[in-house]
């Protein structure tokens, strides 16, 4: 490789990369390789420039065609930034990152990066039609990487605000996004606000988001997929979630992975160490989620204050879902009294629970509310809670307190509670607050206390006196 310049000489870059320097405005020197000109900068930043990398997006193999195994590399801020162009941003391409990537505000700006807001969001999503433009539709390979600081602030409504925005056939995986600053309208979270037909795996996150109405998740804000595409898969978080919307006519989500659902999987993944607040709607896994699978997950240490439906896991689960083999360790699980009414189904596993099958979990903890308080779940209706196990101390302030389930339309099978059970009225029960219908079968037991403010009343009681609160409470 030929290289002139006139101030310094001895000056290196290479050639392969050429094309990929960031030039600034004011010239002094003028850089050439194979005596053509390919830019100038200022005498004194010319060191400036780090060329063991590029600045912009580059085929790992320039003469080969974007693949699987010939991706975009991605090595600094600048190149992440491009993806949003729409060459690369709606075309399947294959993008991977590098190295480390800082994206404090204060260290990277651009005509669509702001020190006041940060990131710019990708793409747009029209919720009431379920829609996403511009959205990513590539495939990020995070490479065990880590990007940091990011900060992303928007007031738009249509905006995302996350990492990639709005992702629509799309993945992202091997990636972590730690100590983020994320606050939004509609639909916040870490890696994406939306996303629909995506697989998001082996992606962590920690920091703050917050939403100011609907949906907030520490990875993602809302996924939907009528084929029940989504699969999130061996993700974690520990970032803190807040919805601060105050309307109790509307409906929020909370969730310390992602805030609501529809018709996915969510697979080995975990939440631990964090706060999570919301109205209606928090879960420590997720907020809600429609005709969904859920199984070996796991949350822990998490504190959870919220109005109606909480769960250590999930805050509401129905339409043929299923939660199998998961545990939610040393969970606070809190329904407030803002709103009438309040601290409504909350639940270790699940708040409210409606044709779901849950098997084989286990909880600990402290679980208190209103109504319909739980130690797997605070109300489950149809569907079944089979072999589980929850020593959670669990009390409402009124009534239907149960060890299982708080108040049960369900079957119950070879269940086992060991925490202690109050409730301040009526309907505390070992397994059950309330056995509506369904049936307790199976040798399920309970070894904790039972305790009641109401006077006793054996004579509506099933049979399974001593697990179930049937008539009033226990006294």
């Amino acid at each position: 490789m030929s290289e002139k310049s006139k101030c310094c000489p001895s000056y290196q870059i290479l050639d392969q990369y050429y094309n990929n320097l960031k030039y600034l405005t004011t010239y002094n020197v003028v850089i050439s390789v194979n005596d053509t000109t390919i830019g100038q900068c200022l005498e004194s930043d010319v060191y400036a420039f780090d060329t063991t990398y590029p600045r912009h997006l580059v085929l790992a193999d320039e003469s080969l065609e974007n693949s699987i195994t010939n991706p975009y590399v991605v090595y600094c801020a600048q190149a992440l930034d491009e993806i949003r162009l729409d060459k690369y941003r709606d075309h399947s391409h294959y993008f991977k990152q590098m190295r480390d990537i800082d994206l404090s505000p204060s260290a990277y700006t651009s005509d669509t990066n702001t020190a006041a807001n940060g990131w710019k969001c990708f793409g747009e999503y029209d919720g009431w039609n379920e829609i996403i433009t511009k959205g990513f539709s590539g495939h990020y390979d995070g490479n065990e990487k880590t990007i940091s600081n990011l900060k992303c602030i928007t007031s738009n409504s249509v905006e995302c605000p996350s990492l990639f925005g709005a992702i629509k056939d799309g993945s992202v995986k091997n990636l972590t996004v730690e100590e983020v600053e994320i606050s939004g309208v509609y639909n916040t979270g870490a890696i994406a606000g939306c996303v629909a037909t995506a697989t998001i795996e082996n992606c962590h996150s920690s920091g703050n988001i917050t939403c100011s109405n609907y949906r907030a998740g520490g990875l993602i804000g809302h996924a939907f997929d009528r084929d029940g595409s989504i699969i999130i898969k061996d993700c974690s978080s520990n970032a803190n979630v807040t919805i601060t919307y105050s309307n109790e006519k509307e409906f929020t989500y909370a969730g310390g992975l992602i805030g609501d659902m529809q018709n996915g999987s969510i697979l080995s993944s975990n939440v631990t160490n964090c706060t999570i607040k919301g109205q209606v709607y928090a879960g420590g896994l997720a907020g809600s989620i429609y005709r969904g699978t859920v199984a070996d997950c796991y949350t822990s240490d998490i504190i959870i204050n919220a109005h109606n439906s909480i769960g250590g896991l999930i805050g509401c689960i129905y339409a043929s879902s299923t939660i199998t083999n998961c545990h939610c360790d040393e969970v606070t699980l809190t329904g407030t009294n803002e709103f009438t009414p309040a601290g409504d189904g909350v639940g270790g596993i699940v708040g409210e629970a409606e044709n779901t099958t849950i098997d084989g979990c286990e909880t600990s903890g402290t679980i208190s509310g209103y109504s319909g308080i739980g130690g797997i779940a605070g109300k489950c209706n149809t569907g079944s809670i089979k072999n589980a196990t929850s020593t959670c101390e669990v009390s409402s302030v009124f009534y239907y307190a149960g060890g299982i389930a708080g108040l049960a339309n369900c079957d119950i099978i070879n269940c086992c509670s060991n925490g202690s059970i109050t409730a301040g009225s009526d309907y505390a029960g070992g397994i059950t607050g309330q056995l509506a219908s369904g049936k307790v079968a199976q040798n399920s037991s309970s070894g904790g206390n039972i305790k009641g403010a109401g006077e006793s009343d054996e004579s509506s009681c099933t049979s399974y006196s001593d697990l179930s609160g049937c008539g009033k409470s226990r006294g």
